[in-house]
C-alpha cells in the first residue's frame, strides 16, 4: 500500500497544489509523521508505512531530490526562454543525477541535507 494524503481524512490535501510547494509539502509531512501516525492509530487506521524505516528513509530522500527538481522548474519557466538554454539544463540535472548515484553508493549525502543525519533506516 501507497500511503498518500487522500488516504488520510483528517489532512487537508488541495489537488491545485503548485509542483514548487511539493517538497516543502514532502518536508511537513516528514516533520509530522509522528502526530500522523498517532492520529490514525487512535482512528482505528494504523499506516504500516509509518513504521517502516525504511519507506520513511526513502520519503527523506524524496524531500531532498525534489528541491533539484523544484530547482529545474524554476529554470524552465519563462516565455523568453532558448531552446538550448533548456536544453542545457535538463542536461545539467542529468549530470547532477549522476553525481548524486555515485555520491549515494559511497554514504556521500553532502547534497542531501535532510538524508545527511539520518542512517539507513533509521526512523
Amino acid at each position: 500500500m501507497i500511503l498518500t494524503l487522500s488516504t488520510l481524512d483528517d489532512l487537508v490535501y488541495h489537488c491545485e497544489a503548485c509542483w514548487l510547494s511539493h517538497r516543502n509539502m514532502l518536508m511537513r509531512f516528514y516533520e509530522l509523521r509522528n502526530e500522523v501516525k498517532q492520529s490514525v492509530e487512535m482512528k482505528g487506521n494504523p499506516v504500516r508505512e509509518l513504521n517502516d524505516s525504511k519507506w520513511l528513509y526513502d520519503l527523506v530522500f524524496m524531500v531532498d531530490i525534489t528541491k533539484s527538481l523544484t530547482e529545474l522548474k524554476v529554470k524552465l519557466q519563462g516565455p523568453t526562454q532558448l531552446l538550448s538554454s533548456l536544453l542545457s539544463n535538463v542536461k545539467s540535472l542529468e549530470t547532477k543525477l549522476r553525481l548524486f548515484k555515485v555520491q549515494l553508493k559511497r554514504i556521500n549525502k553532502m547534497h542531501f541535507p535532510t538524508l545527511e543525519g539520518k542512517k539507513p533506516y533509521d526512523t
